[in-house]
């Protein structure tokens, strides 16, 4: 869910809109679906098979430390052999940072980011500040703001996503006032 900051424009317009903070910034077009939660349960050869017919299709992937393995949360011996499949990087791939993954970025730490976009061809990265996600959100403020946008600026061929809600509004509110 993502709160206040996604919702769809009057009927009368037929295209959704971005709405934050109460104000209509952009109309957007469905361009990607995306499919969160592949895990060792998937052989990464399906979804490379689906991907080759749907190249709007993306898939998600949940990257929590304290979770790996569990069901939605891939093993990295999954990630090798999703990395083999996608050697031609043709894949639509989405790393969701959780716990350790967004702390690390919330504080500059572009490696894990780097690896995965480099080696397995991951280029959208969502962040998962929340405490569901075991980050606390009450650590959220400028230092954090800043950090993102020296990791967004340090990998260009990379998108950054958050959530926008009432715990993560320490970051998507500076950002929109201030983007990269």
């Amino acid at each position: 869910q993502l709160g206040e900051a996604l919702c769809c424009s009057p009927p009368t317009s037929g295209l959704p809109a971005v709405l934050v903070a109460g104000v209509i910034r952009a109309r957007m077009k469905l361009s990607v679906m995306g499919f969160c939660g592949a895990d060792d349960s998937v052989d990464p050869r399906l979804l490379a098979s689906i991907s080759s017919r749907y190249d709007w299709v993306e898939w998600g992937v949940l990257f929590r430390d304290d979770k790996q393995g569990l069901p939605r949360f891939a093993t990295f011996e999954w990630l090798d052999d999703l990395k083999l499949v996608n050697h031609d990087k043709s894949m639509r791939l989405a790393g969701h940072l959780c716990s350790k993954y967004a702390v690390d970025l919330l504080k500059g730490d572009a490696s894990f980011v780097r690896r995965m976009h480099e080696e397995h061809g991951f280029v959208r990265f969502q962040l998962n500040a929340t405490k569901a996600n075991n980050v606390d959100p009450s650590s959220l403020g400028k230092d954090e703001v800043e950090a993102l946008k020296k990791v967004a600026g340090e990998l260009p061929g990379c998108e950054f996503i958050l959530q926008a809600n009432d715990e993560t509004e320490g970051l998507w509110r500076p950002l929109l006032a201030s983007p990269p």
